[in-house]
């Protein structure tokens, strides 16, 4: 009987061997060049808002002048060009209602003059950021006296103003008596 020749077997071996080895080989360069690569999600910056009006006390109709500054974190720097929403609340609701839209400058600044028509009361102020792609959210808000906003009467207000007028005269008064 003939031996097969050891070169034979290789043969062999090859002619089985080859297609696999090629099909695996396009499965590799198909999964290496079309799967998805993970991406490292970047996490947004962090943001912070001040926020700050006068004055505090007004009667109905009066502007109530609303400020505030906007940062990112990096480190922290100002935010321009970013919208800043301004929303009210009475502090025994919390039910927040906007008072309108103010937009960061080149420092990250905001300045946003409101016309106050609220019954009277006392009311928080809430300042937010919405975030973007790259930057998180982040609100600010006054909160009870004395930070809060306190709508009074008209004649309580002109009191109030008399009743300094008094003690400055008398202050006036006693003091030219003393002299």
């Amino acid at each position: 009987m003939p031996r097969i020749q050891p070169l034979c077997k290789i043969q062999l071996i090859c002619k089985i061997l080859t297609p696999v080895l090629i099909v695996a080989l396009i499965i590799t360069v198909a999964f290496v060049f079309l799967y998805p690569k993970p991406t490292v999600q970047q996490l947004p910056f962090r943001t912070r808002i001040t926020l700050t009006y006068g004055p505090q006390k007004i009667v109905p109709g009066e502007a109530v002048t609303i400020n505030g500054t906007l940062e990112y974190e990096d480190p922290w720097e100002p935010f321009p060009d970013q919208d800043i929403d301004l929303y009210y609340a009475q502090v025994e609701s919390e039910e927040w209602r906007p008072i309108g839209t103010a937009t960061t400058d080149i420092q990250g600044q905001f300045e946003y003059v409101w016309i106050v028509n609220l019954p009277l009361g006392e009311y928080m102020l809430k300042a937010t950021y919405a975030g973007d792609e790259r930057h998180g959210p982040c609100e600010a808000i006054t909160y009870r006296s004395p930070k809060g906003l306190l709508v009074i009467p008209e004649a309580q207000a002109g009191s109030i103003a008399a009743l300094t007028c008094m003690v400055v005269a008398l202050i006036v008064i006693m003091r030219r008596k003393k002299s």
